[in-house]
């Protein structure tokens, strides 16, 4: 029979603990370690709930050791050799990304974990919803001989591999998936049928892993002069809609607190807060810390794009609100790269990060699509905190010398803030980028073209056209030929 070599890893190197508490390496071996197990020595199966179909419900377990595994056949195990497993659990299939380790105990050749860690393992790889979730488990042998452990057959090897149905433990608190806006400049009533145009919004991940929720209103003089001065208000559970009661709704402690921030209590104990000034608003709830915070919503004048592209500042190209109905947002052509790990947004003298689409104050910088200098149209929304960017793969003049087709194309230059080329222009025409109508500069004034602006005129015959977007807005020159 073949013989195989435990594999060395080290002294618990393999272990669920942190780089700093490892061990030294162990010392290189003059020789090499005679095989001293054979394939087939050591066999094992899942054991207990792992040997079931049913889903494993760590609350029911609290407190109490779970069976995993156990041996079936142990054989040829050196002398004073103790044989262990590992319980690894990940989120996919596959185990990229976070695997937790999950200590086991030993006990006749039967492993077992602790509720508690297994709760944690499960909560660091799917937060603390309450929702059932999948999870993969396998289980690598050890054996421990002279105070060190190694690992059985090889690094591809585990004795039993799965999937599992979990859920974890109560968290002591429900967050529903709906909440919504009850004020004087909403609604008050539970059962009001357009009370959906009042629902805070949430992102598309499960509200225990994203416990944050947004809504946006608007407070007129008008509402306040009507209401003696003050707009109250409070936070409406989707369950208080459902059911009409006024215990799951939720408001500071105190009855009229002006504040700005503070904690929610529900329960029954719900006051109303109080709005003074008029305005737009931004109402921003975390239903897991129970806080709100009310920022009024102001509109900088520009939104800079830094990155190791321009400096790390602001001297670069600026996004510049749209002035268009329907387009609520900032927008222009930058330049970033990802050369020091990415880039920002700055506005009102402010630096803003986040990711996938999501800005966010506290953020770190955010990844371009690709490494390099590259140029991208940008849509900003301070109002919602999201942006689009688009990498431009062309700029052009459309108008009427082509009949408002195709656009005639412009050539950037080796910085690719600096595009032109020779068109042959008559009427009315504009710049556009990718062929897109949602990313086009206008007039009237060429030394301060805006989006989607009027048409340029009064240019007859073969032209040189260019924009430049190495200033701070955008320049457009035309030189007769």
């Amino acid at each position: 029979m073949k013989k195989f070599s435990i594999f060395l890893l080290g002294a618990l190197a393999m272990a669920a603990s942190s780089c700093e508490d490892a061990p030294e390496p162990a010392p290189m071996q003059s020789n090499p370690q005679e095989p001293v197990l054979a394939a087939g020595d050591i066999k094992g199966v899942v054991a207990g709930a792992l040997a079931s179909t049913s889903v494993v419900a760590l609350e029911d377990a609290k407190g109490k050791d779970i069976e995993v595994f156990k041996f079936t056949e142990i054989k040829d195990v050196p002398a004073g050799g103790e044989v262990f497993v590992k319980f690894q659990l990940s989120a996919s299939s596959d185990f990229t990304g976070k695997v937790e380790t999950i200590p086991v105990t030993m006990l006749n050749g039967v492993a077992s974990v602790s509720s508690d860690l297994w709760n944690t393992a499960h909560i660091n790889l799917f937060g603390k919803s309450p929702k059932e979730k999948t999870a993969y488990y396998r289980f690598p042998v050890y054996i421990a001989v002279n105070g060190s452990d190694y690992r059985y057959d090889s690094e591809t090897y585990y004795a039993a591999t799965g999937v599992v149905k979990e859920t974890c433990m109560d968290a002591g608190f429900v967050i529903y998936d709906k909440y919504y806006f009850l004020s004087d400049a909403t609604s008050w009533d539970l059962a009001d049928a357009g009370i959906s145009e009042f629902a805070f919004s949430h992102s598309d991940a499960d509200v225990y892993d994203d416990p944050v929720f947004t809504f946006k209103f608007e407070l007129t003089q008008e509402l306040l002069d009507a209401k003696d001065g003050g707009c109250y208000w409070k936070i409406a559970s989707q369950k208080a809609v459902e059911t009409g009661e006024w215990n799951y709704v939720y408001g500071p402690e105190i009855n009229g607190d002006e504040e700005f921030s503070g904690f929610l209590v529900g329960d029954g104990a719900a006051q109303a807060g109080k709005l003074t000034l008029p305005g737009k608003y931004r109402v921003t709830i975390n239903m897991e810390a129970m806080t709100y915070d009310i920022q009024p919503i102001t509109r900088p004048d520009w939104v800079a794009v830094p990155s190791n592209a321009n400096g790390w500042n602001d001297s670069g190209s600026r996004l510049y609100w749209s002035n268009k109905d329907g387009k609520p947002y900032f927008c222009g052509v930058a330049r970033v790269n990802n050369t020091d790990g990415g880039f920002k947004f700055i506005w009102d003298g402010s630096w803003f990060g986040g990711a996938d689409g999501k800005i966010d104050a506290a953020g770190g910088n955010i990844l371009a699509p690709v490494d390099g200098d590259e140029l991208y149209w940008f849509t900003v929304s301070t109002d919602d905190m999201t942006y689009t960017m688009t990498p431009v793969t062309s700029i052009g003049v459309i108008g009427d010398m082509n009949g408002w087709g195709g656009q005639e194309p412009l050539t950037p230059d080796a910085s690719l803030l600096i595009w032109s080329g020779d068109v042959n222009l008559t009427g009315n025409w504009k710049i556009r980028i990718n062929d897109d109508w949602a990313m086009n500069y206008g007039g009237p004034d060429m030394a301060n073209p805006t989006f989607d602006g009027d048409n340029f005129s009064g240019y007859e015959g073969l032209h040189t056209v260019a924009i430049d977007f190495t200033g701070n807005r955008p320049v457009i020159t035309v030189t007769a030929k």
